[in-house]
């Protein structure tokens, strides 16, 4: 199963629950993953961008389209400090909020609560 059947199977609480029961995995699990692979449908994001993001509490395309750029810069400092030892500025130019942001904002919901 790759992220696009995750995305596909995973959009909805039922079809959630329905991998849940069929993989063996927690519900919260399979939810983490089927929001990981929505915030993928974004350009040129990928692992590298999305577990730091999610790290610093922007674990849905939802949150990433209504943040706040200087908040989630302070979130993201938080999250390098503490697990790479490294200021944010080291990775301004690899993730780059902005274009995040706004294309969380322009990217259709399909994600069902």
């Amino acid at each position: 199963m790759n992220s696009f059947d995750i995305l596909e199977h995973g959009r909805t609480s039922v079809g959630r629950s329905a991998l849940a029961k069929l993989t063996g995995l927690s519900l919260d699990f399979v939810t983490s993953l089927a929001h990981r692979a929505d915030i993928a449908r974004l350009p040129y994001v990928r692992r590298k961008t999305i577990l730091p993001v999610c790290g610093a509490g922007y674990d849905t395309l939802a949150k990433i389209a209504a943040a706040d750029l200087s908040q989630m810069e302070s979130a993201l400092d938080v999250y390098f400090q503490r697990t790479q030892g490294k200021p944010w500025k080291n990775y301004k130019a690899v993730i780059v909020l902005k274009g995040l942001v706004a294309g969380a904002q322009a990217l259709p919901v399909i994600m069902e609560e």
